[in-house]
């Protein structure tokens, strides 16, 4: 049930982020342009799936648009390991003896700055 309920929730997700057009605001098009923005991210959707580790990630991003054509923003992120990378997977992957005693709790920040070039390009880099 759990498996099908993930396949629903990542091809509606799919569904959603194929069919709508990403386009940057600009001011001659654009009568809700601002020079601020907030934001997150579609990942958060996972924590919504039904499992026994859900990553409780939690993102937001506070931007400002500097032109049309440059955006600089700070991102801060939490999200939480349920066990340590490395666990195999398939038969063993919750098996007795396998276990890991608690979970890691993790903290973010990001100055990420984009570059918006030719329609459809853009560069960015974060610190």
């Amino acid at each position: 049930m759990a498996a099908i309920l993930q396949r629903t929730v990542l091809a509606v997700t799919l569904a959603l982020t194929s069919a709508l057009p990403l386009r940057a605001q600009y001011p001659a098009q654009d009568s809700t342009y601002k020079k601020f923005f907030v934001g997150s991210t579609l990942f958060m959707l996972a924590n919504l799936v039904p499992d026994n580790n859900p990553p409780e990630m939690l993102s937001l991003n506070l931007g400002y648009r500097m032109t049309g054509q440059d955006v600089i923003s700070v991102e801060l992120k939490t999200w939480k390991y349920g066990w340590p990378i490395g666990i195999p997977y398939g038969k063993s992957f919750e098996a007795d003896g396998q276990g890991f005693p608690g979970s890691v709790r993790e903290y973010g920040v990001s100055l990420p700055r984009f570059f918006y070039g030719q329609p459809g390009l853009h560069f960015g880099y974060n610190f």
